[in-house]
């Protein structure tokens, strides 16, 4: 008995100063955000912050050595003789032309192939980044955050792929959402940038209908674009697929694990970095439950929000199982549907300009 009534005095003042302890360091953060917020609320701060982050985007994409699977789409675009026969050989490959046919136009317009990739990403990363920090709807320290995380600023905008392109037209549809018909243009692009994409671009649209202002016109117009990459996208009868399915268990273990990547932004082995690689396992369990929980808490009560969000990770983890398995950077597009559903990210407060 004395035992006992000396132990819970014990982990009560324990308790007491961890929950002491870590107030103290959220109040300090809150103050230091504070401060920084205040900061950037000067013009004079500003506009270098921002000329520092486009700087930087930039060089990153000029001094960025294209890994294989970029060369491997520039040299499809550049090198198949026709459009017919890039068509053709894009049934090989399992994505839509637009990323093709945006290289093969660039190499053929700076009359040098190796200027096309860097220059396409520095196109579609511009876009990006001005909707980005000219136009979202947070404070400007949260606007200079999302620009230079390595989602955006790495992932998706230095190296150069149709996915660098899906991103730019999926932020710029959100961006436009309150601007009548504006977003439908990237919308109805989407499809033709990846099959990940479509899925994204009929998210918007089923979000579109939601709110009564669903257009005729450009609805079909997007239906005629996903017809148009399905078709283009046609399995060859010899296809061997690069990657094949890993089972079950391992296929959701994979899953899983590159799916914690959204809840903590860290590739590496163990605490070394290291592209393409998932967190620790103890560090990454953690993060993928703590991004569930906030999955829940944001779409709780609103359950076609809770769909879309439910419904985009299982898709992920269906085609990772029957097809093959998808790396981080396809799992972390489970995002634009995360944030997507914010309440109000596409309400009134949705991006300003543009």
């Amino acid at each position: 008995m004395s035992h006992t009534t000396f132990a819970e005095p014990q982990t009560e003042r324990l308790h007491g100063r961890a929950g002491t302890r870590l107030a103290r360091v959220e109040e300090c953060m809150v103050e230091l955000f504070g401060r920084l917020d205040r900061v950037f609320a000067r013009d004079a701060a500003w506009a270098p912050a921002v000329a520092a982050a486009l700087a930087l985007q930039f060089a990153l994409i000029f001094y960025h050595k294209p890994w294989l699977d970029e060369w491997q789409a520039l040299q499809i675009a550049v090198q198949s003789p026709t459009l017919a026969e890039l068509l053709h050989n894009l049934r090989y490959e399992g994505h839509p032309p637009l990323w093709y046919l945006v290289l093969r136009c660039l190499a053929s317009i700076l009359g040098n192939p190796f200027l096309a990739l860097p220059v396409a990403a520095a196109i579609f990363a511009g876009m990006t980044q001005g909707a980005i920090l000219f136009a979202a709807p947070f404070r400007r320290l949260d606007r200079l955050m999302l620009a230079t995380s390595e989602l955006i600023l790495f992932e998706f905008m230095t190296i150069s792929r149709s996915m660098t392109m899906g991103c730019a037209f999926a932020i710029l549809a959100i961006a436009l959402w309150r601007r009548g018909r504006w977003s439908w243009p990237f919308i109805a692009l989407l499809p033709l940038c990846d099959f990940l994409f479509g899925v994204i671009s009929l998210a918007f649209v089923y979000l579109r209908w939601r709110e009564r202002r669903l257009a005729y016109v450009p609805a079909v117009v997007w239906g005629i674009s996903g017809v148009v990459s399905a078709w283009t996208v046609r399995p060859m009868p010899d296809i061997v697929p690069a990657l094949g399915s890993k089972g079950l268990l391992l296929g959701t273990a994979i899953w899983a694990s590159n799916l914690s990547t959204l809840g903590l932004p860290w590739q590496g082995i163990a605490f070394r970095p290291e592209w393409n690689s998932p967190p620790p396992l103890l560090f990454g369990g953690l993060a993928l439950g703590a991004f569930m929980a906030v999955c829940w808490r944001e779409t709780r009560g609103r359950r076609d929000d809770a769909l879309l969000v439910g419904g985009m990770m299982a898709l992920t983890w269906i085609f990772s199982l029957a097809v093959y398995p998808l790396a981080i950077r396809h799992l972390l597009l489970a995002r634009p549907i995360h944030e997507t559903e914010v309440p109000g990210l596409l309400g009134g407060d949705a991006f300003s300009v543009m």
